[in-house]
């Protein structure tokens, strides 16, 4: 009796084959973006909130603010504004951008202007760095600009954070 070598059935090579699971042929499954290990996220929009200053620290507080991508956020957070030196002064501080989606932790630096008046208030251009996110938002990276300033309406105890330094481009 003469033994014949054998030949595979299928002319896919092996290495292109689909391995067959316990319910059937295994199908390509997305992976969630939670899972991914970083994506890049441009911030862009608007926070309006209260702003409770103790000492040098400017805690930062607002509900129902857009941010794009990441859509009806809260924020919360500090600014460190020096309470002495020149009317131009170095701050830097950290905010929490949450929704039930997942939290995002920016650290804010740059430059404001002090102005002494009715009532003493900081403005001036900033610059954001995600640190992390968790949930949806888990490996976020991003950078980019932020306006800091007392808001639309001057007034004492309030704060307007621009990301992307609205509005959009045309």
């Amino acid at each position: 009796m003469k033994r014949h070598a054998f030949i595979p059935a299928s002319p896919a090579p092996l290495e292109e084959r689909i391995t067959p699971s316990p319910s059937g042929l295994a199908s390509a499954v997305a992976t969630p973006r939670a899972l991914l290990q970083s994506h890049s996220l441009g911030l862009y929009g608007i926070a309006l909130g209260s702003d409770t200053t103790v000492g040098a620290h400017h805690m930062l507080q607002a509900s129902d603010a857009t941010i794009s991508p990441l859509g009806t956020v809260s924020l919360s957070g500090f600014l460190v504004i020096p309470n002495k030196g020149a009317a131009k002064r170095a701050v830097h501080g950290t905010v929490m951008i949450s929704n039930a989606q997942g939290t995002v932790k920016v650290s804010l630096s740059g430059t404001v202007t002090v102005y002494n008046g009715a009532f003493t208030f900081a403005s001036g251009t900033l610059s954001y760095k995600i640190d992390s996110g968790t949930k949806a938002d888990h490996g976020a990276t991003g950078t980019g600009p932020v306006s800091y300033g007392p808001g639309p309406v001057f007034q004492p105890g309030r704060f307007l954070l621009d990301f992307g330094n609205y509005p959009l481009p045309p």
